[in-house]
C-alpha cells in the first residue's frame, strides 16, 4: 500500500485545529503519518495536539525553536515526511472523509495532482467553489501563475530533491513552485481532479485571507484585463518580474518553451512579453485543442498580469476566473 505523509503548518490554531486533524485522521484511506509543525504558537495549539500525540502513534509534533516563518516551516515538514506521497493541510480548513482515496485513484503515475475546494466561512458554512471552471495546466502557465493552493494537492515525495526546492522557495511561494517542478518539462505529468475535496476556511486570521475571494464584480474581470496591459508601463513593476524571472533560470528540467518564456520575462520589453504571451497561449492550444476564446485571450495576455501583481507569479483574480 501506498505511504500518504500529510504535513501540518500551525500558528495560533487553537480555534480550528481540531476539526481539522479530526478529518485528516478519519481519512477512509489510512494515513501513514501525521506531522505537525508548530511555529511558535502562544495560545493552546499545543496542547490540543499533544491530546492526538498521545491518541494516535501516527501524530507526530515538532515544535520550532524559533519563528521560520510559513514558507520555511512547512518545507521542514515536507522533507520530515518518510511517505511515498505527500499532502499539505492548512490548520483551520476540514478535508472531506475521502480526499486522500480520490487523489490516489486519480494521480495514476503522474508527479502532482490538485483538487478544486469549496471556500466556506469562518463557520463552516458553503459560500463558493474556489474553481469555477475546470483548469487545463500547463507548465508554461505555472510559471505565470498561482494555478494551485497548498491545500489542494499531493504529490510524489521524490520531487522535493529534483532542485535546490529551499533556495528557490526564497523567491517562490511553495505552492506555485511544487507544480513547476512536478511539470518535468511534459504538461502530462500534474493533474487536475475537478471535486471540492477541502472547505476551505476563510477568516481575517488565515495567512492567505483576501476579501477578494469571497465577492468578484461582474466587470472585475475586463477592468483587469485593462489594468495588466497597462501595467508594463510601470517601471518598478517591471524591475521586479526581470529580477524574479532571473533567478526562475535556476530551476532544472523544464522544456525548452519554458525557459524561453523565462528568458522573455526576464528582458520584459514590451515585444517580448508579447512573445511570452504567443509561446503561452500556442503551447497551451497544442496540449489542449478544445478552449473558448475568452479563456484564449486570457492566457495571450497571461505575461501581463504577472507584471500587474508584480509578486512571484501570483495571480488571484486569473485563478479565480479562468
Amino acid at each position: 500500500m501506498l505511504k500518504v505523509s500529510v504535513v501540518v503548518a500551525t500558528y495560533n490554531g487553537e480555534q480550528f485545529i481540531k476539526e481539522q486533524l479530526d478529518s485528516i485522521l478519519n481519512q477512509t484511506y489510512p494515513i501513514y503519518e501525521v506531522i505537525v509543525k508548530d511555529d511558535g504558537s502562544t495560545d493552546n495549539t499545543v496542547a490540543i495536539v499533544k491530546e492526538y500525540t498521545e491518541t494516535y502513534p501516527i501524530v507526530h509534533l515538532v515544535k520550532n525553536d524559533i519563528n521560520m516563518g510559513i514558507t520555511s516551516n512547512i518545507l521542514s515538514g515536507f522533507y520530515m515526511a518518510q511517505g511515498d506521497y505527500i499532502a499539505y493541510s492548512d490548520q483551520d480548513d476540514i478535508w472531506i472523509s475521502n480526499k486522500i482515496e480520490k487523489l490516489l485513484s486519480a494521480i495514476g503515475e503522474k508527479n502532482l495532482i490538485y483538487s478544486n475546494s469549496a471556500i466556506c466561512d469562518q463557520d463552516g458554512k458553503y459560500v463558493a467553489p474556489l474553481i469555477t471552471k475546470e483548469i487545463l495546466v500547463s507548465e508554461i502557465v505555472s510559471i505565470l501563475d498561482l494555478i494551485v493552493w497548498g491545500h489542494q494537492l499531493l504529490f510524489k515525495r521524490d520531487i522535493l530533491y529534483s532542485n535546490d526546492v529551499c533556495g528557490l522557495s526564497k523567491h517562490i511561494w511553495f505552492d506555485s513552485l511544487l507544480p513547476i517542478l512536478a511539470f518535468r518539462g511534459d504538461n502530462k505529468n500534474v493533474v487536475y481532479l475537478d471535486e471540492m475535496l477541502v472547505s476551505w476556511r476563510r477568516h481575517p486570521k488565515a495567512s492567505s485571507f483576501s476579501p477578494r475571494l469571497h465577492k468578484l464584480r461582474i466587470f472585475d474581470d475586463y477592468i483587469g484585463v485593462l489594468k495588466a496591459i497597462f501595467s508594463w508601463f510601470d517601471i518598478n513593476k517591471r524591475k521586479n518580474v526581470q529580477i524574479f524571472y532571473k533567478r526562475m533560470k535556476d530551476i532544472r528540467g523544464l522544456s525548452e518553451d519554458t525557459y524561453r518564456v523565462i528568458d522573455l520575462m526576464s528582458s520584459c520589453t514590451f515585444f517580448d512579453v508579447i512573445k511570452a504571451g504567443i509561446i503561452c497561449l500556442r503551447n497551451y492550444v497544442d496540449s489542449f485543442p478544445q478552449i473558448p476564446l475568452r479563456l484564449k485571450i486570457r492566457l495571450f495576455l497571461k505575461p501581463f498580469f504577472v507584471i500587474r501583481n508584480q509578486s512571484k507569479g501570483i495571480c488571484l483574480d486569473s485563478m479565480l476566473k479562468l
